[in-house]
């Protein structure tokens, strides 16, 4: 499974799929995604269309951030790339998603004890960690 731009880059494509898929669960769950009017668009509509219009994926992490979209988007990106590598590999994952500007980004639910599991093993306390 390669995921090289070499081979077809969609990140923007896929971060502006996952702001319209939290905004319709923040909805369904009656909490509401911001949808005041800007420039004639309901908000999320139009922040997904400044993600597609973006150079990079850490512009676009910065702009989530700043809206207050970022912990929504990640739950829905980092769920997309868990439920890919365990349909693909029939193994159990968790999936951390980070970034060198801004570090972690988002991460599935069982990340953070995953990672503890591996350090537990691996016999180093600090394994990870640096």
């Amino acid at each position: 499974m390669s995921t090289h731009s070499k081979y077809g880059d969609r990140r923007m494509e896929i971060l502006a799929d996952c702001v319209e898929e939290a905004a319709r669960q923040a909805q369904e769950k009656g909490k509401g995604f911001e949808s005041f009017e800007r420039e004639g668009k309901v908000e999320y509509k139009a922040l997904a269309e400044t993600v597609l219009s973006m150079n990079t994926t850490d512009e676009a992490a910065e702009l989530l951030k700043a809206r207050g979209f970022l912990a929504p988007v990640m739950e829905i990106v980092t769920g997309r790339i868990k439920k890919v590598l365990e349909e693909r590999f029939g193994l159990g994952t968790e999936v951390i998603v980070f970034s060198g500007a801004s570090g972690i980004l988002g991460m599935t639910g069982g990340a953070e004890d995953m990672a503890e599991r591996l350090r537990e093993l691996s016999g180093d306390p600090d394994a990870g960690n640096r």
